[in-house]
């Protein structure tokens, strides 16, 4: 098994294995480590493996490295491929308002996320769910969808799909696309950003743009960066926030970031 290699997590900034190689640990599988600027072609060539499956990678693979596998290399796509090729999908369909979303399975080829089509399965997007719980129905779905179509690629008798094009890509997030300006930004769309872009690369914006939303006056400095966790649904047009974070605290509802950070 291939995944990335631990991360230092915490305000202890300590090396942790993602949660795949814990998995694989306990289950005798050996790991490989990867990481962009390691080569894994020569740990891959050592291996004796017919068939590879590809889940939630996030890099380009070489075209070196799929031809080590005699049936090639599979991937499971969080979108209905061509539509949101990218390494965040999901982000960009919540973003784009999309009601329906699923799985892909493609048969890879050197460039990203344009192999093959193996197999598709349809899903409503579910507003209501967090993005890691849709992500995590997603990959269920895409594991059902692997376990029902593997016989048959196995065995030579799935009908393979090239893909068309499509103006719907899902390029990489920065920490840029969660600045919200609330003096510019609608209601819908701000809650779409909340949902697609947290945990990463979050929503946030400045105690400033708060204090003029609310024609309040900051009691910090005007610049201190916020971010917006999380906002609360009722029927007017302005925003209510619910939580916020800023920046060096802790996460505190609206009544107490007020108190603290704002005056009339």
């Amino acid at each position: 098994m291939v995944t990335s290699e631990d991360k230092k997590i915490g305000r202890k900034q300590i090396l942790t294995p993602n949660s795949v190689k814990k998995w694989a640990i306990e289950s005798n599988i050996e790991v490989i480590e990867f990481n962009e600027s390691k080569d894994i072609f020569e740990k891959i060539s050592k291996l004796n493996i017919n068939l590879g499956v590809v889940c939630y990678f996030g890099y380009l693979i070489s075209k070196q490295v799929i031809e080590k596998f005699d049936k090639g290399i599979l991937n499971i796509h969080p979108s209905l491929l061509p539509d949101y090729r990218g390494a965040a999908p999901l982000e960009w369909a919540i973003l784009n308002g999309e009601t329906t979303t699923g799985v892909t399975l493609i048969k890879i080829n050197e460039k990203f996320d344009k192999g093959e089509i193996v197999a598709q399965e349809k899903t409503n997007l579910d507003y209501t769910k967090s993005k890691k719980d849709i992500y995590e129905n997603l990959f269920k779905t895409g594991t059902t969808l692997l376990n029902d179509n593997l016989d048959l690629y196995i065995n030579g008798k799935s009908k393979l799909t090239q893909q068309s094009n499509s103006n719907k890509l899902a390029p990489k997030l920065t920490k840029q696309d969660g600045y919200i300006d609330l003096l510019n930004t609608g209601k819908d769309l701000l809650e779409k950003k909340i949902l697609a872009l947290n945990p990463w690369p979050t929503t946030y914006t400045t105690l400033q743009n708060i204090a003029d939303y609310y024609k309040l006056k900051p009691l910090k400095k005007p610049n201190l960066t916020v971010q917006i966790v999380a906002t609360e649904q009722h029927l007017t047009p302005q925003v209510r926030l619910k939580l916020l974070k800023p920046e060096g605290k802790d996460i505190m509802n609206w009544e107490e970031f007020k108190n603290g950070y704002l005056r009339n």
